[in-house]
């Protein structure tokens, strides 16, 4: 008797279900990071070093043609891709197969390009490294990563972690906690384009 398909269930391993969200800073992502083996990486994908693009080497269903791209964009900028049974961040796969092994820790794309998977572009750090080079995010207000105004203050609150603890000072100067938040990225090897707060 054939199981009839459920009304969600996805016909492409390139596209996502519905209900499914990638995971932001700070939740658990195991179920992306298990370690897959790099030959079976290799006989199912093909990586290429000058678009930095991954594309099938073997269909893995009937609805995904051999030789295309693999993957979607989600919705946090990544590429991503349904393979064997779970959904998979593409830098990590193209860093495996770049070397040799599946990446230990998170995947920095350094210039703050998530769709730039070209080899030079992708750096193994930890989560800490990984969060020296964020860039800044549309809904920050005073132009400086790292500074917010203090509405229950009133002052500008300058917040950066050193040493890998959070710092927080409250300045009546936007110029005074702006200064001092750049002294601190500076000084505690927080990357350049994170420190002029490029977005």
């Amino acid at each position: 008797m054939m199981r009839r398909k459920r009304r969600n269930e996805p016909q492409n391993q390139n596209l996502r279900p519905p209900a499914l969200t990638l995971p932001h800073h700070g939740t658990s992502i195991m179920k992306y990071q298990e370690a897959i083996d790099v030959a079976l990486l290799n006989q199912y994908f093909r990586y290429c070093e000058i678009s930095g693009k991954l594309f099938w080497r073997i269909s893995p269903a009937r609805a995904v043609k051999q030789g295309s791209e693999c993957g979607y964009e989600c919705s946090q900028g990544y590429r991503c891709v349904g393979f064997k049974g779970k959904y998979r961040k593409v830098h990590r796969i193209i860093w495996a197969m770049i070397h040799g092994s599946w990446p230990t820790e998170e995947i920095d794309h350094i210039d703050g390009n998530r769709s730039n998977n070209k080899p030079e572009n992708l750096r193994c750090v930890t989560r800490l490294e990984n969060r020296k080079n964020l860039k800044k995010r549309i809904d920050n207000s005073s132009g400086q990563i790292g500074v917010h105004w203090s509405s229950l203050c009133s002052k500008w609150r300058v917040g950066i972690v050193v040493n890998g603890k959070k710092t927080n000072m409250l300045f009546n100067s936007k110029d005074a906690a702006v200064a001092e938040a750049k002294r601190l990225h500076s000084q505690n090897g927080y990357s350049k384009r994170h420190q002029e707060s490029i977005g």
